[in-house]
């Protein structure tokens, strides 16, 4: 067993333990070199690279030690190679800033209203990885995917897109940008919007719970597409919001991104 990660190199305290030598920030001489200074997996087996990452912080250990131009005596017989565990680092740093804050899931249902035609039902997963990223971003765009049944041009068809959540310099609270393919293959999007018109609790609430809907095939022309208004009846508004789930490592964790969800979600509202 070779376990890795959990002393991350950084420039600095905020975002990691030790330097690009394995010293800790702020302790002078306390040097890390084992698996544990390597923040991602490099693949099975893993020996070499803590060798040799072990072997890079003793050079600069000797370097820094008054030595300035050290260099092992093997240097010579050294050739440049690739290095494929460039790409796991790379990769585990983007998913490190993308999952910063902790993330959100849940899930929501809606659907046109009583014998309204065309008929559509759309349940949806949403996903924020996230908060600090989707908090920093002014489209505070969220990750939707689920199925979607439009009366006479598919059913139960995979539908992906992104949610704009209360999106910065918009009059409107919610944005939709979907698609999917109708039975044939063909493409279409479904783009809606929900617009919060007054503060008043009831008016508040329709506007959040009605999507002004347009669903277009992607490449149609005039007179193609089809408007609808989907709903979140009472019984879906209570399973979104008891699908409303942390995804952080531990308890608490979840908790307190819940509460920082719940916390901007209702601030947002009410400033429409």
């Amino acid at each position: 067993m070779h376990a890795l990660g959990g002393v991350r190199p950084s420039r600095d305290t905020t975002t990691g333990v030790v330097d690009e030598a394995g010293e800790v920030h702020g302790y002078p001489g306390l040097i890390v070199m084992d698996g544990s200074v390597l923040p991602a997996a490099t693949g099975v087996n893993p020996s070499a690279t803590i060798l040799a990452a072990a072997e890079r912080s003793i050079e600069t250990v000797i370097r820094r030690s008054g030595r300035p131009g050290w260099r092992a005596p093997e240097w010579h017989s050294i050739s440049r190679t690739e290095v494929p565990e460039d790409a796991a680092f790379a990769f585990m740093s983007e998913r490190h800033a993308l999952t910063r804050g902790d993330g959100i899931v849940f899930t929501e249902r809606m659907s046109t209203r009583g014998n309204e035609h065309p008929r559509v039902v759309m349940t949806l997963r949403a996903e924020i990885p996230g908060m600090n990223r989707f908090l920093a971003d002014p489209a505070h765009p969220v990750s939707m995917r689920g199925v979607i049944e439009v009366e006479g041009v598919t059913s139960q068809a995979d539908v992906t897109g992104t949610l704009s959540l209360f999106p910065q310099g918009s009059r409107v609270a919610m944005s939709y940008a979907l698609r999917f393919h109708d039975v044939d293959g063909r493409p279409w999007q479904v783009r809606g919007v929900k617009t919060v018109r007054s503060r008043a609790p009831m008016a508040l609430l329709a506007g959040l719970t009605n999507l002004h809907t347009e669903i277009a095939p992607a490449d149609s022309v005039t007179g193609e597409g089809q408007r609808c208004v989907l709903s979140i009846g009472s019984r879906d508004l209570l399973r979104l919001g008891s699908s409303l789930t942390g995804t952080g490592f531990t308890r608490a964790r979840r908790l307190r991104v819940v509460l920082r969800f719940a916390s901007f979600f209702a601030a947002s509202a009410l400033r429409q």
